[in-house]
């Protein structure tokens, strides 16, 4: 039975940190037999995500998304974000590749960087502003840690929880519940669960000398509200408008750290 919760009962799950972005499935020739491809970056705005080795890069780097909303009661207790990055099966859905396929993305594994286990629950909001669970990472069966999406589905009212705080790598598997086409290979996404972590400048879930030399290339930047930042300063740790020695304190204590303090 699915899980519905009130939408009215969670704050706005706007301001998750990450871009927003999508990841969708393909195959080679759209004859049976054939293995799902995972594909990404074939936006012309996420060129910057690309698939490596099995994991979902952003600029090169782990792409990962902040989970940075509470949410204190109901099915999804802990943390709470998404529209951030979909799983869909529409993009190549009209070189007629999937026909014949009704497909699903399970929650394969979830993997602890830092902090303990959790549970993930994956679902979408409906027209009535309630979310509704459709998959669990600790579901008995493939079906219970599976998401829909059928061919042609791009729905960007997807939701995800977490129970937990810290850093995960979920995996996903792409598969074929009509049995037409094999599996994907796994492709694995990062999220950051907690309190967001502005000192990790390039989001890849880790504040390291990465991160340091994106703060010292703004070090001393007198305006941010300057039109040469037409993003932001995202060094402004402190949101005063400077980027100065009280930002580099605060960059200094989140350093080497898996989560900001």
């Amino acid at each position: 039975m699915k899980a519905l919760i009130s939408f009215a009962a969670v704050s706005a799950i706007a301001g998750i940190a990450a871009a927003h972005n999508h990841i969708t499935i393909d195959t080679l020739s759209g004859a049976s037999g054939d293995k799902i491809l995972i594909k990404a970056g074939y936006y012309p705005t996420e060129t910057a995500f690309t698939i490596s080795s099995g994991r979902l890069l952003l600029n090169g780097l782990p792409a990962c998304y902040s989970v940075s909303e509470p949410f204190a009661s109901g099915p999804i207790g802990g943390w709470f974000g998404g529209d951030e990055v979909l799983l869909t099966s529409d993009y190549f859905f009209f070189t007629g590749r999937l026909n014949g396929g009704d497909f699903a993305w399970e929650i394969a594994s979830v993997t602890p960087v830092s902090a303990g286990t959790t549970r993930v629950d994956w679902g979408v909001f409906d027209e009535l502003g309630d979310f509704s669970v459709m998959a669990r990472s600790d579901g008995a069966s493939r079906f219970d840690r599976s998401f829909s999406t059928p061919p042609g589905d791009h729905n960007h009212d997807q939701a995800y929880g977490f129970e937990s705080a810290g850093l995960y790598d979920v995996t996903f598997i792409a598969w074929d519940v009509s049995g037409k086409f094999v599996d994907s290979d796994p492709i694995t996404v990062r999220f950051r669960v907690g309190e967001p972590c502005p000192s990790d400048q390039n989001a890849d879930g880790f504040v390291d000398d990465a991160d340091f030399v994106l703060f010292a290339a703004s070090y001393n930047l007198l305006d941010c509200a300057d039109p040469a930042m037409p993003f932001g300063c995202p060094s402004d740790l402190n949101s005063d408008g400077l980027v100065d020695d009280a930002d580099f304190v605060i960059f200094v204590q989140a350093y080497n750290a898996l989560l900001c303090p």
